[in-house]
């Protein structure tokens, strides 16, 4: 009755405050974001290419079995791949092994030619354009700040942030999509998207925190038209769209008629014309015998350096957190994902590419289910070591001396963790991966380490900041409310 209560209460003041805002109407009666989202905005076309490109076809092929590679969460609850995929309101699912299409089906409603928005998987397209600038030396450098290309950044601190801060979201600038949908649904609203994301104040300094928020993609997206001389779309539709072959058009929702694109979220695609995204990054930049993107701007993508400063799981704008079964540094894949469950999965140890759209991601950790479905298709990756839970248990010890300590707990089947020192004490976790835990309550999770085949150390990684690594030194837990 509590969170009833709570809830009414968040709603109606959600009401009030978007009732005072200058573009209530937006707000209240179109605030949820939808796949059809281009027909209600004006937009940008991006015409299919003049030659356009198409994978090799092998006709329908099933995928392996789903109890081979959904997630532990999601076993015994679907009868085979159609099933899991229609009642988990997919709309397209297509996979590419060795650059011939293996799986393509579309549910729901959507055909193979229906477009449909992305969401913030543009922030990864757009961040490709960074890369392109650099290359045609219309940009010196990531470390060059944003204020030479937005004169409104020149003040108030913000003058220190850099083109690098932009695309790894570590501008410190006072916006986290996650945390304030108010200021999102705003952002994605307002008919001045540039002035808009220009306003936002500096909350921290600049590289020393990453925040997911999509005003850092729009700023860079300014940046790069500014370098450029060309609006975003002109600049895609020359760089990437004709060159790789676009067999659909495309369409960038504009804030305006005539206004800019929405850089964080606002392009619509079809799954083919996704796929050929995926291959540019598949292939290190290369479209046939061209360089369309600089080679070491890919190569990095797959890299999970935890010892960063900052969250190890972002970079460049795609993500790498997907399905642990080793050590972080053996994993290469990476994927870009936005609103709804819209998906480019590209792993590289196994030549394969996955995209998933979709009218909503209803629970499912898309980005562990493609990588374990890549895993299970390979050939590559190597079998990796099976560790029971004896070998979780234990002592584990950070270089300030502090003591963590993982006992799995038979009558719960949860693990707890506990660390006086920094006063984390008796916290439940849930197997995630096999070789992670997870607790979404305080998004935190373990990262287990291994070294000739036992359990060294791990990871405490509280999502969004720098892990912290501990190191094994006893099996022995003792007791649980003791240091």
């Amino acid at each position: 009755m509590e969170n009833s209560m709570n809830k009414c209460f968040y709603v109606l003041l959600f009401v009030a405050v978007l009732c005072q805002s200058c573009m209530p109407t937006q707000l209240l009666f179109k605030n949820v974001p939808g796949l059809s989202d281009f027909k209600n905005f004006p937009t940008h076309t991006l015409p299919k290419a003049k030659e356009p490109f198409q994978f090799e076809f092998i006709g329908f092929n099933e995928l392996p079995p789903v109890e081979e590679w959904l997630t532990d969460d999601l076993a015994g609850q679907f009868s085979g791949t159609e099933d899991f995929l229609k009642k988990t309101a997919t709309t397209s699912f297509m996979v590419v092994q060795n650059d011939t299409v293996v799986y393509e089906n579309y549910f729901n409603g959507y055909l193979m030619d229906k477009p449909a928005v992305v969401f913030s998987v543009t922030k990864s397209i757009v961040t490709t354009l960074l890369a392109q600038a650099i290359a045609d030396g219309d940009i010196e450098s990531l470390q060059e700040p944003a204020y030479k290309y937005i004169p409104e950044l020149a003040g108030d601190g913000k003058e220190a942030i850099t083109l690098e801060h932009l695309v790894h979201m570590t501008s410190g600038l006072d916006f986290a999509d996650e945390e304030d949908l108010l200021k999102l649904g705003k952002a994605y609203w307002t008919k001045d998207v540039n002035a808009f994301s220009t306003k936002v104040k500096l909350a921290y300094e600049p590289g020393t925190q990453f925040k997911y928020k999509s005003v850092d993609t729009q700023l860079l997206s300014m940046c790069i038209a500014k370098a450029t001389g060309k609006p975003l779309s002109e600049y895609l539709g020359e760089k990437i769209w004709q060159p790789l072959g676009m067999e659909y058009d495309s369409y960038f929702t504009l804030d305006r008629p005539g206004g800019a694109e929405r850089a964080f979220g606002g392009l619509a695609m079809c799954t083919r014309d996704l796929a050929k995204i995926a291959r540019l990054f598949l292939n290190e930049g290369y479209w046939g015998e061209e360089q369309l993107i600089p080679q070491q701007y890919v190569q990095g993508l797959g890299d999970r350096d935890v010892a960063k400063q900052g969250w190890w799981g972002y970079k460049f704008g795609w993500w790498m957190d997907s399905y642990i079964d080793r050590n972080l540094s053996e994993i290469r894949d990476y994927y870009a994902t936005g609103y709804k469950g819209q998906y480019i999965y590209v792993n590289p140890e196994e030549n394969i590419i996955i995209i998933r759209q979709g009218k909503k991601r209803d629970g499912v950790k898309w980005a562990a289910v493609m990588s374990k479905l890549a895993q299970t298709m390979g050939e590559k990756t190597q079998s990796v070591p099976r560790f029971t839970v004896e070998d979780f248990n234990g002592r584990y010890q950070a270089e300030d001396g502090s003591i963590l300590k993982v006992k799995y707990n038979e009558e719960t089947g949860n693990w707890v963790v506990t660390n006086t020192q920094q006063k984390m004490y008796w916290q439940s976790f849930v197997k995630d991966c096999p070789m992670s835990l997870e607790n979404k309550k305080r998004n935190q999770r373990i990262l287990f380490c291994s070294e000739q085949k036992q359990i060294a150390g791990l990871h405490l990684d509280v999502y969004p900041n720098k892990a912290t690594y501990y190191t094994k030194v006893s099996t022995e837990v003792g007791s649980m409310s003791e240091q």
